[in-house]
């Protein structure tokens, strides 16, 4: 039995290492890349307005629906960046919280299963910073081939 509870204890802890590794580098490499199009996108649009279209700019709707979009999904960014760092926090709680009731022989099985809801938050905000990306890149295009 001392085997199995030193078995399930290794385990524990490269799951534990296994999770917080991972997610920061996801985290880092998709909050770069949406901070990164988010941003360029914006400044490629101010300057398309600046240097090539004339003072009178057909399609205005689809610039301030672009803008608008990307300064959400920048938010989004943003505030996903806030709530992942309570996130790993509490998914090392949840993690750590198993591991004491299967220490202490009260681990009630599967179905007892915990929920992070920062974590849950964090990936709502990630899939809203991506729609309206998406939505804001189609608006630049219509604008960019109406004024071209």
């Amino acid at each position: 039995m001392k085997n199995d509870e030193q078995n399930s204890r290794k385990e524990y802890l490269n799951e534990r290492e296994l999770l917080i590794k991972t997610e920061n580098e996801m985290s880092k490499s998709f909050d770069k890349a949406m901070i990164t199009l988010s941003a360029g996108a914006l400044a490629l649009s101010i300057t398309f307005i600046d240097k090539l279209v004339a003072s009178i700019i057909a399609g205005r709707v689809y610039l301030i629906l672009s803008w608008i979009g990307f300064v959400v999904a920048l938010l989004s960014i943003l505030i996903s960046f806030l709530l992942s760092q309570s996130a790993f926090r509490k998914q090392r709680e949840i993690l750590d919280q198993k591991q004491r009731e299967i220490l202490d022989h009260v681990y009630a099985g599967e179905g007892n299963q915990s929920r992070n809801c920062y974590s849950i938050i964090t990936n709502w905000l990630n899939i809203i910073s991506v729609c309206f990306f998406i939505f804001v890149t189609i608006t630049l295009v219509i604008f960019c081939s109406i004024n071209l």
